[in-house]
């Protein structure tokens, strides 16, 4: 607690995660609002393309970034000159994790503005209010849940990052808690490990108390909204409508699509960082896709893992969807605990930071000689993303009606009949959405990966992790520019069968 490494890393992190809210708050809040309750041409479309972001793992950006704000050859400095922009410092960090996580809040308060009652807006309306004053006087103190929570889990997100600090902050030797302890941890001492484990104690402890003002938070918000019986008058933007839509469309443009572009096309770049037709070429391609080792290695496994934890995911969630109904049915005390003991332990793990999590399964697994294997890739990934399948499949549970029950029992059918036969029918849907919503953060995770992965067993985001920051910066836009495109492809399906909302 005295040390100054430590003390510094602490500061940073706090400095990260109150830029990030501050940053998330000044931009979702608005944009929020003028997309529900505006008539902002192509409204729906650009909630759509806001949303991306949040997909896209946010080491994909830091590496985007670096290509164009590099203090000495980023594309960004090659007019004005070297130094001019400089991505590698703690303001760099907060500007790229703003970027990707102030969809939380966007959603958060989107999902708040489309259950709120508009009568309530209206009144004040009709009461001679102007549009700037019901949302400070109505709207906002009404959803002040949703936007505390959402507030909390950006916090959450950004304290958890690793990849954009690590890529962006340690340059500049700027470390924040998730790397500093992964530099304690690669020391290899035994007093560094034990000071990684100690700052990773401090911060689960952290996280709990977050994760239960979420919870009061989020108890506290369903009695200020009510049912909407009604579309809400939309406020009329006049002339400022067209200039506000450029601005909502250019600022996202600026500050995703310009280096996701930058990007894709660097992967086409012989020579990174160089400008120039000549240096255009499909070699950095055809090196990656058919004589890089690493990375069809690292495919099979993301593959495999991403899979098996899946489908493991997807079984735990329909278990403990149907135990939380049996609960809620025969009203046990001891069942409704144990239901709501595996609930919470699963969101609770969730909202572990990634480093903080990985180094929990270290020391608890290195006596079961699954270190350095895939197999404690795939126990990471169940265990920090079973709640997201089960807030997927529970709603669906109770929604099936008793009475289909009844008639399987008394027709005989067992508990496995029940299941092949009503359960896994009727959710479908949901059991294919939870595997969407699984398998790509798995697919591309790194924050666990990087502590957990041994020899043969890395995985897409360590392998780009590595290319990223051992010179081979061609070959990682290849890989990024991939993983890139199956996030956009998987973010499409999941629109066709409405998951993203």
């Amino acid at each position: 607690m005295t040390d100054a490494f430590w003390l510094q890393a602490a500061l940073n992190s706090g400095l990260v995660v109150s830029g990030v809210c501050l940053l998330s708050l000044i931009t979702a809040i608005p944009a929020a609002w003028l997309i529900e309750r505006t008539d902002l041409p192509g409204a729906a479309r650009l909630r759509g393309i806001l949303t991306l972001s949040y997909a896209l793992p946010s080491y994909l950006l830091a590496i985007a970034w670096i290509l164009l704000a590099n203090p000495s050859v980023g594309w960004l400095n090659l007019l004005p000159g070297q130094n001019f922009f400089n991505i590698y410092n703690l303001g760099g960090v907060i500007f790229i994790e703003a970027s990707v996580l102030f969809t939380i809040l966007f959603m958060a308060f989107w999902s708040g503005l489309r259950q709120m009652d508009p009568a309530l807006e209206e009144a004040a309306l009709l009461a001679g209010a102007s549009p700037w004053r019901v949302f400070l006087q109505v709207t906002a103190p009404l959803l002040k849940g949703h936007i505390f929570s959402g507030l909390i889990a950006v916090g959450l997100a950004s304290l958890a990052s690793f990849g954009v600090p690590a890529m962006i902050g340690t340059p500049a030797r700027k470390f924040v808690l998730t790397t500093a302890i992964y530099a304690k941890i690669q020391e290899g001492s035994a007093s560094a490990f034990d000071e990684a484990m100690l700052i990773a104690l401090e911060m689960a402890g952290f996280t709990l108390v977050l994760v239960v003002l979420a919870s009061f938070w989020s108890r506290r918000k369903v009695s200020l909204v009510t049912g909407k019986t009604s579309r809400p008058a939309l406020t009329r933007l006049g002339p400022w409508r067209l200039p506000l839509a450029l601005l909502v469309w250019g600022v996202w443009s600026l500050v995703v699509l310009l280096p996701l572009a930058a990007l894709v096309l660097s992967s086409f770049c012989k020579e990174p960082g160089v400008l120039s037709w000549s240096n255009l070429s499909l070699r950095p391609w055809s090196y990656v896709l058919f004589s890089l080792s690493e990375f069809r290695r690292a495919l099979a496994n993301s593959l495999l893992s991403a899979g098996a934890a899946t489908l493991v995911v997807m079984l735990g969630a329909l278990l403990l969807a149907l135990l939380s109904r049996r609960a809620h049915e025969v009203n046990r005390r001891g069942l409704n605990w144990l239901a709501s003991a595996f609930e919470n332990t699963a969101l609770f793990c969730y909202s572990l930071p990634g480093t903080v999590l990985a180094l929990g399964l270290i020391i608890a697994l290195t006596r079961w000689q699954v270190m350095d294997t895939l197999f404690i890739l795939v126990i990471a990934f169940v265990v920090k993303f079973l709640t997201l399948g089960v807030q997927t499949v529970k709603p669906s549970v109770f929604l099936i009606h008793p009475s289909l029950l009844e008639a399987a029992r008394l027709c005989g059918a067992g508990f496995l009949q029940r299941l092949t036969r009503i359960w896994l029918p009727l959710l479908k849907a949901p059991l294919f959405a939870c595997a969407l919503l699984v398998f790509l953060p798995c697919f591309s995770e790194l924050t666990m990966c990087i502590m957990l992965y041994g020899p043969g067993t890395e995985n897409l985001g360590v392998v780009l992790y590595n290319l990223q920051e051992y010179a081979d910066r061609s070959s990682a836009a290849v890989v990024a520019t991939l993983l890139l495109v199956t996030v956009i492809l998987f973010r499409t399906l999941a629109g066709r069968f409405r998951i993203a909302d």
